[in-house]
């Protein structure tokens, strides 16, 4: 079993890390600086997917009246499990994946102007990522230690307990915008 999750993250390394271009391939008509831009990446952090979250973008506004839609998924597995050394007083348990899907609309005013909007819709959930970071896991040969063994696969847990008695307990998926 372990020769077949190493494999699989040998072929999706090589997949990913793929010599391939980073920004588009438009007509050579249109000048490179206007076809290309950042190589959109965001820092994946849960706690980041929280708050405003833009994505590098050509640096250009959009053309005026002239609208611009973007749509954007992003996901993060979370699993903590920690108490306070020595006398356990406090207690953090966190077994969830933050979703995220953003909508985001923007228009051209002038030439140098554009007003813009980004809606987040967030989605705390058991999720689905769990088995397969495992397989990561156990193909590298690296585990998340104690976390995962204390939680289970597909579990969603939020709580926090200070000398045994629960100050935060939640224990069922919460979403919104």
């Amino acid at each position: 079993m372990k020769k077949v999750n190493a494999a699989i993250v040998i072929i999706l390394s090589c997949i990913f890390l793929a010599d391939s271009p980073a920004f588009s391939e438009n007509s050579e008509d249109v000048p490179f600086a206007e076809r290309s831009g950042p190589i959109a990446m965001r820092n994946q952090m849960p706690l980041y997917l929280f708050y405003l979250q833009i994505a590098p973008d050509k640096a250009e506004v959009t053309k005026r009246n002239k609208f611009l839609i973007n749509a954007d998924y992003t996901v993060s597995n979370i699993t903590v499990s920690a108490f306070t050394p020595i006398t356990s007083l406090y207690t953090v348990d966190i077994d969830m994946e933050v979703s995220r899907v953003t909508l985001d609309l923007r228009y051209g005013l002038y030439e140098n102007m554009e007003i813009g909007l980004e809606a987040p819709y967030l989605s705390l959930s058991r999720g689905y990522l769990d088995n397969f970071i495992e397989g990561i896991e156990d193909g590298i040969g690296a585990r998340t230690p104690r976390s995962r063994e204390r939680q289970g696969s597909y579990n969603f847990d939020y709580s926090l307990r200070y000398n045994g008695r629960y100050l935060i307990q939640e224990k069922h998926s919460k979403d919104g915008i």
